[in-house]
């Protein structure tokens, strides 16, 4: 995942890019700088906490990959991510 954030930033240098990996159940990875939230496979409170970053944290935009999946609810509700 870090790896398309610098592919990104090489590309258009003035945007600030982000990145929150999925880790395994049990596991902790050291992650670069960019990494500034990590969801646990298996845990919908990590993906529900993950959702809330997100949406604190004046993000533009975002690239979901596999298995997570941005559900949009109607207008009045705030999005939320899930695991597929």
């Amino acid at each position: 995942m870090t790896d398309l954030c610098d592919a990104i930033g090489g590309e258009y240098e003035t945007v600030q890019l982000l990145a929150v990996p999925v880790n395994d159940p049990g596991s902790q990875y050291l992650y670069p700088p960019r990494v500034r939230f990590e969801l646990m496979e298996g845990d919908p409170s990590s993906y529900d906490a993950a959702a809330d970053f997100l949406n604190f944290s004046n993000v533009d935009r975002s690239e979901l990959d596999y298995p997570v999946v941005l559900w949009m609810p109607p207008p009045q509700t705030e999005p939320r991510l899930y695991y597929q």
